[in-house]
Parts: C-alpha cells; structure tokens; sequence
C-alpha cells in the first residue's frame, strides 16, 4: 500500500465495519514491515484497540509483532506509551479499562520476559545507575 493507500485505511476506520478494518490494517502493517508505532501510528493506534482481546490466537500475533519491535525501536516504545496516554484522553474510563488493563498486564509480561533474558550481575558488582529499556 502506498501512503495515500494508508490515509485511504485511516479514512475508512468511522465507515468500515471494524473486523474488515482491523484485517486490513493487520495487512497493511505487516506488509510495512517494523516499526509499526513510531512509521505508522495512526492505523497502529487504531488496531491496538484488539489488545483488550489478547487470549485470542490473532490478537496474540499482533501484540508480539509490537512487543519484539519495541524491544528493538525506543521511539516505537515511546509512542506505544503516548499511545496508551492518548486512549485515557479520548476515552470515558469505563469505556478504556480494559484496554488499558489488558495493555498494562501485556507490559509486565513483556518486561518480565526481558529481565527474564538479561544475565544476572557478577557477584559484588552494583547495578547501573540508568538502565534504558529497549
């Protein structure tokens, strides 16, 4: 899809029924390759809002294509964050919770399988002051 092909998809997403929608920016993005958040963030955003359905096989596919590309791409992982911010803003609290909820349990289990790979520190050695997260 060219640019005017993904503003075409942005146009859509009010008229389109949703499932045809989030098939087609699935495609899209995986067509594009990485860095989905910070390249794409519009259909990104949009198709995010699978994420409250993360048990489901699909929605599984979709948050580890996002979670490997913001272990890789710290301006993906910042707008992934802004991201989450954006949905508090735009939606009634009740209507996000369990977006934010299912992304904020997706996070831990990201970190957790990060730290889970980094190796331990040598006996007698202090942590970094700063860690940068990728």
């Amino acid at each position: 899809m060219s640019d005017g092909e993904e503003q075409l998809l942005l146009q859509n997403w009010a008229s389109s029924p949703k499932q045809a929608w989030f098939k087609e920016a699935w495609l899209f993005l995986q067509r594009r390759g990485a860095h989905w958040w910070c390249k794409h963030f519009a259909v990104t955003y949009h198709l995010a809002e699978l994420l409250r359905y993360h048990q489901q096989p699909q929605v599984r596919l979709i948050w580890e294509a996002m979670s490997e590309q913001m272990a890789s791409c710290v301006a993906c992982t910042n707008s992934y964050h802004n991201a989450k911010a954006l949905y508090a803003e735009e939606f009634e609290p009740q209507a996000v919770a369990s977006l934010l909820s299912a992304m904020q349990l997706l996070d831990a289990q990201r970190l957790e399988a990060w730290f889970a790979l980094a190796s331990p520190l040598p006996p007698g050695q202090a942590p970094p002051d700063k860690v940068l997260l990728t």
